[in-house]
């Protein structure tokens, strides 16, 4: 899902597009614009988050070495946040460290043989993006999604409402292909989830 919250407007969309890990200092931040109508509109759960579940899932998040939390950056300036999931405990050596790097600027590679065989055994992530209403329409969430994918190594999976056409484009955009999704639960069937996966033979180079 793509949306966000307002925040200043970086002067332009096509400048250099970084990630920086989440630090403390962003709770707030990336509250805001998760808490944002639109965007609990277009997630899975709609219900607004409470500041003090968000605190304790915020610390949580950042003390979990199973996936990664990023701040997308455009110029410097924040414009989103971006994280990987992963359930499974996963080795910070190897492919799988590279998801804990402090800064992933530029672009994203394409990984070799060696990168594909070290992902194949453990389970996949699951990629949640929010960004700022400014960013939007202008192709860069595609951006956020393919940096993120190549820290991780690999393999992720996004689940998308069916109605929400603008994440799906950008997702299908950063490589991601639409899966058979598994039977909803009830309390969901009104809001169908679509299923997508990345991985690395997947990855597209801007």
């Amino acid at each position: 899902m793509i949306a966000g919250a307002p925040s200043p407007r970086p002067s332009t969309a096509s400048g250099v597009i970084a990630l920086r890990r989440a630090t403390a200092q962003d709770a707030s931040r990336v509250l805001a614009w998760n808490n944002a109508a639109d965007v609990r509109g277009r997630s899975i759960d709609p219900r607004p988050i409470a500041a003090d579940q968000h605190v304790r899932w915020f610390g949580d998040r950042l003390r979990d070495p199973r996936g990664a939390m990023w701040i997308a950056l455009l110029d410097g300036c924040p414009v989103g946040v971006v994280r990987i999931d992963r359930p499974a405990p996963a080795s910070l050596s190897g492919p799988a460290g590279r998801a804990h790097r402090d800064l992933v600027v530029g672009r994203a590679r394409r990984p070799s043989a060696s990168d594909r065989a070290g992902q194949a055994d453990r389970g996949p992530g699951r990629i949640s993006i929010v960004l700022d209403p400014s960013i939007r329409g202008r192709g860069l969430g595609r951006r956020v999604i393919s940096l993120a994918c190549a820290a991780d190594g690999g393999p992720v999976v996004a689940e998308i409402l069916a109605d929400n056409h603008a994440s799906q484009i950008a997702f299908e955009a950063a490589g991601f292909v639409r899966e058979p999704a598994p039977p909803a639960p009830a309390a969901l069937a009104a809001r169908p989830v679509l299923r997508y996966q990345w991985r690395p033979r997947h990855v597209h180079v801007f």
